[in-house]
């Protein structure tokens, strides 16, 4: 094997593992978000102790996701394409520490 092609062997490696790190936040986003839901149809309200927790459980998982693609090498519009791609709950961003676009008067 030579040296370029056990650079591309190990470049492909660590592709795949940055691809299935990414797969995995966004998986565990989306049951983060899913439980969440599941609260709210079962009657859960805001400001309840619970309610808060999986609130904050939902913002680690958005700021994991976010970070873990500006890792990969996405750097911009990662807010937009996060609000766009899963249904947020309001104020999550607040929560997370950073603001939309369109709510922060075009700084995020």
């Amino acid at each position: 094997m030579t040296s370029h092609a056990r650079h591309n062997a190990l470049e492909y490696e660590l592709v795949r593992e940055q691809v299935g790190a990414l797969g995995i936040a966004g998986k565990q986003l989306r049951d983060a978000l899913t439980v969440y839901s599941g609260h709210l149809e079962r009657g859960g309200l805001a400001g309840q102790s619970r309610t808060e927790q999986l609130l904050d459980e939902v913002a680690s998982k958005v700021y994991a996701l976010l970070l873990q693609r500006e890792l990969v090498g996405f750097v911009h519009n990662n807010i937009e394409w996060l609000s766009a791609t899963f249904e947020l709950p309001a104020g999550i961003w607040a929560r997370v520490g950073a603001l939309p676009v369109a709510a922060s008067g075009g700084k995020a």
